[in-house]
């Protein structure tokens, strides 16, 4: 099925079907999982049957697979194409504004820190560095998108760092965030 014609369906279907209230959304941590390999012999019961009858959830489940296709690819790394990364924040990063906060992207490959500024409520630092092999992506593009789509860093590589301020922390959303590195 090609990706046009799949567009196509998930349309068509939405167009038909009626979720009842009681449907609960797939959180984007539960629909990255299920792209992962092995990740839909995993699924519960319960989130196949609500993908298969959600179209929202199962078009954001479309989306993330393009994500882990992109990022399964070491040797479009090596070559220097296009790759990506994705981050979660956990429970335990809740404190993010008050104290720096470093988050690890999916992949291993990422790490995103924020660190506040202790004199200035509110403003901060964002940096991105490249956790092992940094030479690989010296000089290429790098942009970090949050959970709403606004970039948050954006950038090119200089010895495995991107550094970018921010003058609102609190506009920033790392539920789930992505890196894409050209």
């Amino acid at each position: 099925m090609t990706d046009k014609s799949l567009v196509s369906a998930l349309e068509a279907w939405q167009s038909c079907h009626v979720p009842s209230e009681s449907d609960i959304h797939c959180s984007d941590e539960q629909l990255w999982r299920l792209t992962q390999r092995g990740g839909g012999a995993a699924m519960a019961e319960a989130e196949a049957e609500h993908l298969s009858t959600c179209p929202e959830c199962l078009a954001r489940w479309a989306e993330w697979a393009e994500v882990a296709a992109i990022m399964d690819s070491d040797e479009a790394e090596e070559r220097g194409e296009t790759c990506a990364g994705i981050g979660f924040l956990k429970a335990a990063s809740a404190s993010l504004y008050r104290e720096p906060v470093s988050l690890e992207s999916s992949c291993g490959r990422f790490e995103l820190t924020v660190y506040p500024d202790l004199e200035i409520a509110g403003k901060g630092l964002l940096t991105v560095e490249v956790v092992d092999h940094p030479e690989r992506f010296e000089g290429r593009c790098c942009v970090v998108r949050d959970t709403t789509g606004d970039i948050i860093v954006s950038g090119v590589f200089e010895d495995g760092r991107v550094a970018g301020r921010s003058e609102d922390l609190s506009r920033i959303h790392l539920k789930t965030w992505t890196i894409v590195v050209t």
